[in-house]
């Protein structure tokens, strides 16, 4: 069964990081400065920054696999199973593009308690 894990694991993580070199963020733009002088203006060219955590049942036997390989963290109430997206640095857009495919690589795979949790910073 570990097998089977690490296969469906390594084949959620390759279409997420497609899905995240995919996604076409659309640029931030804003502007700020010191009161009383001239405005700077930044560009974002990943778009929004965020964070994305995919959360799964902690009491599967895959979510047990992932925790004890260190990809997956229990929560804090013991019955999730996080996986932090720590790819595409903070793009909001590119966590969310990975986070979704990871999930329906999952969901495909019969994984039914799984979902997608993002908040921008």
């Amino acid at each position: 069964m570990t097998d089977f894990f690490a296969k469906l694991y390594q084949a959620a993580h390759a279409a997420g990081l497609d899905a995240g070199k995919s996604a076409m963020p659309i640029p931030m733009v804003f502007e700020g400065g010191v009161p009383g002088q001239k405005k700077t203006t930044y560009v974002v060219e990943d778009g929004p920054c965020g964070l994305v955590t995919i959360k799964l049942h902690s009491a599967s036997n895959f979510a047990k696999f992932l925790i004890a390989n260190k990809i997956a963290k229990k929560g804090f109430d013991w019955r999730v199973a996080n996986i932090f997206v720590y790819d595409f640095g903070q793009s909001l857009v590119r966590q969310e593009a990975y986070a979704d495919a990871f999930v329906a690589v999952l969901k495909n795979a019969g994984i039914e308690k799984v979902f997608v949790s993002s908040h921008i910073d």
